[in-house]
């Protein structure tokens, strides 16, 4: 476990002094790179999930509210009569 903890740790060193500035490297090629790397950091499928599920039950209590409220301006406007 610990030597995989090593490899990991020098695999990112190494990656990050690879990134050093270069004169001749554009803004296009660093972000290129930062994507391939592919370590996570951008993936975001759970977080977008939790934002949607959260959002439609938000949507959900405030048609629920309006339609009680409508509701119950219709039955206090009309009273049914016994």
């Amino acid at each position: 476990m610990g030597d995989h903890i090593l490899e990991e740790i020098w695999a990112n060193i190494c990656w990050h002094l690879k990134g050093q500035p270069q004169p001749d490297i554009n803004l296009e090629d660093i972000v290129s790179r930062n994507f391939t790397k592919n370590d996570g950091w951008m993936n975001i499928h759970y977080d977008i999930e939790d934002v949607e599920l959260d959002l439609e039950c938000l949507i959900l209590d405030a048609l629920l509210d309006d339609v009680v409220l409508q509701l119950s301006l219709v039955l206090y406007s009309n009273p049914i009569s016994c």
